[in-house]
Order: C-alpha cells, then sequence, then structure tokens
C-alpha cells in the first residue's frame, strides 16, 4: 500500500510541475490619450509686439501718485520706464523656446500597461500614405513606458505616421496594431 501511495504521490508531483510564466503582464486598457503627437518642420519663433496688460494699471495709477514726486503724467512715464514696464511687451512664439533649447517633441506615456518589470517596448511596423517610413524611423524613438520622442531638428517629410508597438514583459508578449499617430506638418 505505501508503495501504490508513494508511487501516486510522484504522479502527482510530476503533473503539479508545469512551466508557469514568471511574472505578469496586463494590457486590457491599454491606449493613449491623446493618441497623436504633432510634430513641425518649421518651428513657429516669430515674435511680435503686445499690449502690456501691467502698462494701462500702472499708468492709471498716477493719479495716486502725482502728490509723491510725480507732479506730471510725463515724469511718471518716464518713472514706470525706468521700472521697466512698457507699453508694449514681446510676445515669443510658440516654438522660440523649443527651437532655442532644442525641445525634442515628446508624447504622452502609454496608459493601462501594468506587468512584471523589465518591460520592453519596440516600434513592429511604420505605415503611412504620404510620408517616408525609414526617415521617421530614423529619428522616432520610444521609452519603456512607451512614450515617444522626436528631435526638434529633423528632416521627417510631411504626413501622418500609424505606429504599432510590441510590449514583451518576463513570460508574456502582446502586439498593439496603429496604436498611435505621429503628425508631422
Amino acid at each position: 500500500m505505501r508503495k501504490i501511495l508513494l508511487c501516486l504521490a510522484g504522479i502527482c508531483l510530476f503533473f503539479a510541475c508545469q512551466d508557469i510564466p514568471e511574472g505578469f503582464l496586463y494590457v486590457g486598457d491599454a491606449g493613449y490619450d491623446p493618441d497623436s503627437l504633432v510634430v513641425k518642420i518649421k518651428l513657429d519663433t516669430a515674435s511680435v509686439m503686445v499690449p502690456n496688460p501691467e502698462w494701462d494699471r500702472y499708468y492709471n495709477d498716477w493719479v495716486n501718485f502725482k502728490d509723491y514726486g510725480y507732479p506730471t503724467i510725463e515724469s511718471w512715464v518716464e518713472f514706470l520706464h525706468g521700472a521697466g514696464i512698457y507699453e508694449e511687451i514681446e510676445s515669443k512664439g510658440p516654438d522660440t523656446d523649443r527651437g532655442r533649447y532644442d525641445i525634442p517633441w515628446v508624447s504622452t506615456q502609454i496608459q493601462g500597461v501594468e506587468g512584471t518589470n523589465p518591460i520592453y517596448v519596440t516600434i513592429t511596423r511604420v505605415t503611412t500614405d504620404t510620408g517616408n517610413v525609414d526617415k521617421l524611423l530614423e529619428y522616432i524613438t520610444v521609452r519603456s513606458d512607451g512614450t515617444f520622442t522626436v528631435p526638434c531638428r529633423h528632416d521627417i517629410p510631411i504626413g501622418r505616421y500609424k505606429i504599432s508597438l510590441n510590449f514583451r514583459g518576463p513570460g508574456h508578449e502582446v502586439d498593439f496594431e496603429d496604436i498611435f499617430t505621429v503628425i508631422v506638418k
């Protein structure tokens, strides 16, 4: 009887030992918000002069200071200019700092992906109607959190690029087709 029980215990142990993948990779709610990144070829760095909102407030406040050494409006204006407050201020273009400091174009990270580290993210496929996939792949990078980065200065042709990704963790792997769009204009 003992021999039979030992044989049954050995058989149970044999079937109990199976390959269980280590770690986990949950991607049920995976996605980007927003799911696209606009990358400009030509940066808008033009600056224009616009009315200074502080100017009206200080200029109209002269009445309260005319008894304190500023008897005329001209003397008050001279004081304001000396303090660095002018009628107009320079408004920089929206891409001035990006161009000056070479700030790359960066997407949001992917949401809804959790798993055992390390998780590796790779670009599996890029499709486009009008652009050049090889040029995009020359410049774009993807981080382990799914964030895309494109350098400030590039020569990627204009187009809409659909990107497919592969997420791989210990024992698990999943592909996402056309999950992100890079719009170069």
